[in-house]
């Protein structure tokens, strides 16, 4: 039997990547890694109450075995998923206050659902027709290659807000692949204002680039104006190296003492006390 720990940032992303329905029960298996839905978790009855305050909700998940395909998988839903999210889940055709855009794939790109017609249909956003449009711009991105050839005919400067997903895989993106994103975003992602990163980790198989010194002193090349949030797993010096040559204090709504995550966190970091940038 297979245990799966689901997070916020997986369930965007796998929401995403499907593009359907935000009601139906989905499953999304990729990178050894299960994602479930918030309805299909409430269809199966996995959440046992839920208390919410404005800005996050808190879930008491009871222990459930869902069977695909003749598998049985162990779901474990864990502490904090911010409201915005549910919103999302739960409502996927309401429009972005912002327009969205995802680059998952190795090449190419798509569109937030609910996404203007103007802008799906803009060989480049530096087009005089889509301006009005882009007051800000968010991208999440897991692939930076591909991020990297949309710049060479759109402008950096428009990105207000950055999501960096690092998958843990045997094919993921190199350090070195990241840096070259960085080191151009730096230069010309001239009005970044958020910055959100999350690290994946498939135990001793697929590490991902949680403790690698050369992708965090690569990501310090971001000029990030108000906001830095951090979350899966990564080195216990991080977040001090980050605030020092970043001069914003990262958060982590994950990290709440006592919760799956924060163990899970702090059982990653045993030894990594020592890996200086």
């Amino acid at each position: 039997m297979q245990h799966f720990a689901l997070c916020h940032q997986g369930l965007k992303k796998a929401d995403a990547m499907r593009g359907g329905d935000a009601g139906t029960p989905f499953f999304c298996f990729a990178a050894s890694r299960c994602f479930l839905s918030l309805e299909a978790a409430l269809a199966f009855n996995m959440l046992e109450s839920v208390t919410s305050s404005s800005t996050t909700a808190k879930w008491k998940a009871r222990p459930a075995f869902v069977s695909t395909t003749g598998q049985t998988f162990q779901v474990t839903i864990l502490a904090l998923i911010p409201l915005t999210m549910l919103n999302l889940l739960r409502n996927k055709q309401q429009v972005s206050p912002a327009p969205y855009i995802f680059f998952h794939s190795p090449s190419g790109h798509w569109w937030e659902e609910g996404t203007d017609p103007i802008l799906l249909n803009c060989r480049s956003i530096n087009e005089e027709a889509v301006q009005h449009l882009l007051s800000s711009l968010s991208v999440n991105v897991s692939k930076p290659d591909a991020l990297l050839a949309w710049l060479e005919t759109n402008d950096a400067s428009y990105i207000t807000a950055l999501h960096v997903h690092l998958d843990a895989y045997y094919k993921a993106p190199s350090a070195a692949r990241w840096s070259r994103l960085f080191e151009k975003l730096g230069r010309e992602a001239t009005n970044l204002q958020h910055l959100s990163v999350y690290w994946d980790h498939e135990g001793y198989l697929h590490r991902g680039l949680g403790k690698d010194i050369s992708f965090v002193q690569a990501l310090v090349q971001l000029k990030v104006t108000k906001t830095i949030s951090i979350g899966g797993f990564y080195a216990q010096r991080w977040p001090e190296y980050l605030e020092e040559k970043m001069g914003l204090k990262p958060s982590n709504d994950q990290n709440i003492p006592g919760s799956t995550w924060s163990r899970m966190l702090k059982n990653y970091q045993k030894g990594t006390e020592g890996i200086r940038p």
